[in-house]
């Protein structure tokens, strides 16, 4: 979801043209003339061009221009330029697709399901009651994803047919976050992403936070460096930073979620590290 600019808040109103206004307020607390999908488009909009595009953007330059190379994760080597090419192209395709009918009907799902939408100051989340839910909307995320992109491993037919797409990078980069099959896409990664939304709604404001923590998240995971201001290298043993992803592209084996915690239970990261104890032991 990085090569999706306002085009996507467009092409909603071009082609569905059905507006749902919020009743006018005049407090000045509350948001006034505005409508309620112009609103959910607008957010999703700020956080892909404030959060993620940028930070494609800056990896891709960091990689053509050969920057902080003392920080790369697979030293000496590049994705292929004719793979980045065609990730690009898939990307800008498929996303000015799927990305309007996802906050489309996204919406009106959320809403029925009591999400939260009004901006009021007294119907705004607490910091506290925030930041558990964020944490309990991801221990739901990686247990869908550990489990959803294990089986894309485990079964032959499902990474011939499905998975094998997105391994086409054995060196990643940012892009190749979102360069996958249409079928993963839906089983695995929007699966994932939704299942805390949807079986746990909560406000709108927690909704935006937490995509733009997941956007960040996977392109770090995929970016090929691992750098010093990233936040989730400092999360330890939790997360691993970039490098705990890169490894599973560079030998296609083990750490199938995106924290540690199920490939802990599971003993799926025991290879990943073996090497890192190699890795020390060579100083």
């Amino acid at each position: 979801m990085y090569v999706k600019p306002a085009a996507g808040a467009f092409i909603i109103f071009l082609v569905y043209g059905q507006i749902i206004r919020l009743p006018v307020n005049v407090c000045y607390h509350k948001i006034t003339v505005i409508t309620c999908i112009s609103l959910v488009c607008m957010s999703c909009s700020v956080v892909t061009n404030v959060v993620t595009n940028p930070q494609v953007l800056f990896l891709m330059f960091v990689e053509h221009r050969g920057l902080f190379l003392r920080h790369k994760l697979q030293s000496g080597k590049r994705a292929d330029p004719s793979l980045v090419r065609e990730a690009l192209k898939h990307t800008l395709i498929s996303h000015l697709i799927s990305v309007p009918l996802a906050i489309y009907y996204g919406f009106g799902f959320f809403r029925s399901r009591g999400m939260v939408m009004s901006l009021a100051f007294e119907d705004l989340p607490t910091f506290s009651h925030t930041v558990i839910t964020l944490l309990w909307w991801h221990v739901l995320f990686d247990t869908w994803f550990y489990w959803g992109h294990r089986a894309h491993h485990e079964f032959p037919l499902l990474y011939r047919m499905v998975h094998k797409q997105h391994h086409r990078f054995t060196t990643p980069i940012g892009l190749a976050a979102v360069y996958a099959h249409p079928v993963e896409d839906v089983l695995v990664n929007l699966g994932s992403t939704f299942v805390g939304p949807v079986l746990f709604p909560d406000h709108l404001v927690i909704w935006l936070i937490y995509i733009a923590l997941r956007f960040h998240e996977t392109v770090d995971a995929h970016s090929g460096y691992d750098l010093p201001w990233s936040p989730w290298r400092y999360l330890g043993w939790m997360h691993g930073g970039a490098g705990r992803h890169d490894w599973h592209h560079s030998h296609q084996l083990g750490n199938y979620g995106g924290f540690w915690f199920w490939d802990w239970i599971c003993g799926t990261d025991k290879h990943w590290k073996a090497w890192k104890k190699k890795q020390l032991k060579r100083g």
